[in-house]
């Protein structure tokens, strides 16, 4: 054995460990016999009695593939001087095995390293009583009050130790601890707030370090593997290095790794291959769980429920202006001393993240907590609950209409986690149904079609199997999904579709509702991309005489069926009739709807082209705009 090293050979990434074998005390070479607690298995030498000159070691084992860091070691050392220095992050983020490297680099700087396990409070007097016997400060039949005592004189008196406290969660339960001598203290905790103390936020693996653990543990692993087992991980060290860990000691591979974690995140992390610390992650968690629970119930209920959202920030005001959205008994986060209290108490102990008005609750606890609350019971209750809350967060009429995205855009990656396949959504198809529509919608609207296909088509699924084929919100799924289905290219999916759709409307709604007359215009746009301009005009002549006596002359639908119907017109030859219609229509969009709706836009754009084919250069309607329509010149409209 290395005379200055006690090394158990322990993994790396960091964070707790959990029942490994433990040396035995050395004095001199001469094995005297095991310490009887988890962590201050220590050894000293240099003489027949501890001494000044004696080296004391009771650190936790060094890591045998630490990875990275090296910035954050560095600062460690720069602190140094101020003689106490905190490192502080959410569990499993890698605190104590920062304090193990620490210690190693810097095992020449120091004759002793105490380490002490700070999460029970009670607890931390007898682990410095144990340092003081170590010195020989005290007798056995001391009191653990005078030991302490003793120490803290000595330590003032002398340099070269390193005190490390792990896992401490608040500042007055080491008040009485922090000798000030020339030695040095390092803290780790989840809380940030330390006072008068320096404090180092430790932040997860960037995803270059994610990969280079996982594949140094399982070489096996591509280097793209490795990057999707990192992001479904949320690049947490103490569970990439159980991943790595795991995949090297068995069978399963990335895909069935990351759906063993999406479906039982908590069996999973008791399968640890030679790593015991996403165990104690694990257990580290529960612990917080309980703990938040019952010192303060609504702060546990907000994190079960953000459980259920993605592992995105959550605006604060998604809970605080809808409280009628929310189950009753998280109603009290409307109170702003109440939601005070909970976001106090989750930031303190970095639990969730707090920045810029937002909460953010890591993947790895969120599967975790997912998994208490399925067996708890509470799972469709909770996802629900999200499916409520977001329905009754978000503006439905998105299509062409700016003035609704600015809600959607930090909301979105909610509402797609809220509405995963894998989330059980037969408790709630309403809610569900619209919120995938309307994202869809949203992203369509927002140019992203293909993105949008596979959510309109979930909502058709799901609405025609909960509600029937007849039903409206069936047939409005139908009518949206045929519309990408065009844009995306498959028209005779989406003729077929529009057709069967145009049909049950005008049997159950009659020829002149609005929802009718959608069908009709998106049956012509169908047609007119398949080249029927003669059928397409047909039905746009038709659907602007109603939208015209429906809704009026200077509504966006009967402007869109006019635009559509000037397209057809232009294709079949009829240019100076296409120019008309889009001319009087630009004038009207302008006035109805702003220069820069996308309604106008689009008209503007397709009056240009017209124009263009009659040699014209401006509509005459603006002889004083000074300016030329603007839009796509190859734009004919959706008419939604």
């Amino acid at each position: 054995m290395d005379p200055d090293r006690v090394d158990r050979g322990v993994p790396a990434a960091g964070g707790q460990d959990s029942g490994t074998t433990q040396p035995d005390l050395v004095l001199q070479g001469t094995q005297v016999g095991p310490l009887n607690t988890q962590y201050n298995n220590y050894y000293y030498a240099g003489g027949a009695s501890p001494s000044a000159t004696s080296r004391i070691w009771s650190a936790r084992a060094h890591p045998h593939a630490f990875i990275g860091r090296e910035e954050l070691l560095s600062r460690i050392a720069d602190t140094a001087g101020s003689a106490v220095t905190v490192l502080h992050g959410m569990g499993g983020i890698g605190k104590s095995s920062i304090a193990v490297e620490y210690a190693d680099l810097h095992r020449d700087d120091f004759d002793i390293v105490w380490w002490v396990p700070s999460e029970d409070p009670d607890r931390i007097p007898q682990k410095l009583a144990d340092l003081a016997r170590a010195l020989g400060l005290v007798d056995p039949t001391d009191s653990v009050d005078t030991a302490t005592a003793r120490l803290m004189g000595a330590l003032t008196e002398r340099d070269r130790w390193l005190l490390i406290f792990d896992n401490a969660e608040r500042p007055r339960d080491l008040a009485s601890f922090l000798p000030p001598g020339p030695g040095q203290v390092l803290i780790t905790s989840r809380n940030p707030n330390w006072h008068g103390r320096a404090t180092l936020a430790v932040s997860r693996f960037s995803r270059e370090e994610s990969v280079e653990l996982l594949t140094g543990r399982a070489p096996e692993l591509s280097k793209k593997d490795a990057a999707l087992l990192a992001e479904s991980l949320g690049d947490l060290p103490l569970a990439v290095e159980q991943a790595g860990a795991y995949i090297a000691d068995s069978d399963l591979d990335t895909d069935a790794y990351i759906r063993a974690l999406t479906q039982r995140p908590d069996q999973l992390f008791t399968r640890v291959g030679d790593s015991d610390y996403p165990t104690a992650m694990t257990l580290s968690w529960t612990m917080a769980f309980d703990r938040l629970a019952a010192d303060n119930p609504v702060a546990f209920d907000v994190l079960a429920l953000m459980a259920w959202m993605a592992s995105e920030p959550v605006p604060i005001g998604l809970l605080r202006d809808r409280p009628d959205a929310l189950p009753g008994r998280l109603r009290v986060v409307a109170d702003d001393l109440i939601r005070a209290d909970c976001v106090r108490i989750l930031h303190q102990r970095s639990m969730a993240a707090w920045i810029e008005n937002t909460l953010q609750l890591h993947r790895v606890p969120a599967a975790l907590l997912r998994a208490r609350n399925s067996h708890a019971g509470d799972a469709e209750s909770l996802a629900a609950a999200v499916l409520r809350l977001l329905h009754a967060a978000l503006p439905e009429d998105v299509w062409d209409n700016p003035d609704t995205w600015g809600p959607w855009e930090p909301l979105l990656p909610h509402v797609l986690t809220a509405t995963d396949a894998g989330r059980p959504l037969h408790g709630s198809p309403a809610e569900s149904g619209w919120l995938l529509d309307r994202a869809a919608s949203y992203l369509q609207t927002r140019g992203q079609p293909g993105a949008a296909h596979p959510l309109f088509r979930r909502a058709f699924d799901l609405r025609r199997e909960a509600f029937g084929d007849d039903h409206a919100d069936t047939l409005r799924s139908a009518n949206h999904l045929a519309v990408v289905l065009r844009d995306v290219g498959d028209f005779h999916e989406a003729r077929s579709l529009h057709e069967g759709t145009l049909l049950r409307r005008r049997r159950t709604l009659g020829g002149d509702h609005i929802d009718t007359l959608s069908s009709a215009n998106n049956l012509a746009a169908v047609l007119r991309a398949l080249g029927r301009f003669d059928v397409a005009r047909t039905w746009d002549e038709d659907t602007f005489t109603r939208r015209r006596r429906v809704l009026g002359d200077d509504h966006g639908e009967t402007l869109g069926s006019a635009n559509n119907l000037a397209a057809d017109l232009h294709e079949l030859g009829e240019f100076e009739k296409a120019r008309t219609i889009a001319a009087d229509a630009h004038r009207r969009a302008r006035r109805a709807l702003g220069d820069d709706h996308p309604n106008t836009i689009k008209i503007a754009g397709n009056l240009a082209r017209y124009l263009h084919a009659l040699g014209e250069r401006r509509p005459p309607a603006h002889p004083t705009d000074g300016e030329e329509p603007r839009g796509d010149p190859a734009g004919h409209g959706r008419g939604r």
